[in-house]
This record gives structure tokens, sequence and C-alpha cells, in this order.
């Protein structure tokens, strides 16, 4: 192989040593886009949830607090009856 014909192969092997690490970068690059986009999307998903467990939760307190409204005004109406049947 002349000179020049090696200088050539040599210049050859670089760019495409060069062209590979840029593609590596470029693939690397997009797995981290990737990444980023599937964490974004779990931490979305996770106040989601959040957010329904907490009205949820505030559904039920909502429902025990009537239940006990409700009991309360039993209570008071049978009192009520007791003290007109006392008099």
């Amino acid at each position: 192989m002349t000179q020049p014909e090696a200088a050539a192969a040599a210049a050859d092997k670089r760019s495409s040593s060069s062209k590979l690490r840029k593609e590596h970068q470029k693939k690397q690059q997009q797995q981290h886009k990737m990444q980023e986009k599937q964490q974004q999307q779990q931490i979305a998903a996770t106040a989601a949830a959040t957010n329904r467990h907490k009205q949820e939760q505030h559904a039920t307190q909502q429902q025990q607090q009537q239940h006990q409204q409700h009991q309360q005004q039993q209570q008071q109406q049978q009192q009520q009856q007791q003290q007109c049947i006392g008099t």
C-alpha cells in the first residue's frame, strides 16, 4: 500500500470511528430522553394516583361525618321523645 493509500485508509478509519462515536452519542441522548419521558410519566401517574386517593379519602370522611350527624340527630330525637313522655 502506498503512503497516500495508507493515509486515505487511516482517514477513512478516523471518519468512520468518528461517525460511530456520533451515532453512539445520538443513541445515548435518545435513551436519556426516553428515560426522562418515562420518569415524567411515572411522576404524573403517581401524582394522579395520589390525588385520586386524597379525593377518595375526602369522600369517605364526608360520608363518615354525615353518618355521625345522622346518628346525633337520631339521639336528639330520642331524647326529645323521652322528655315528652317524662312530663
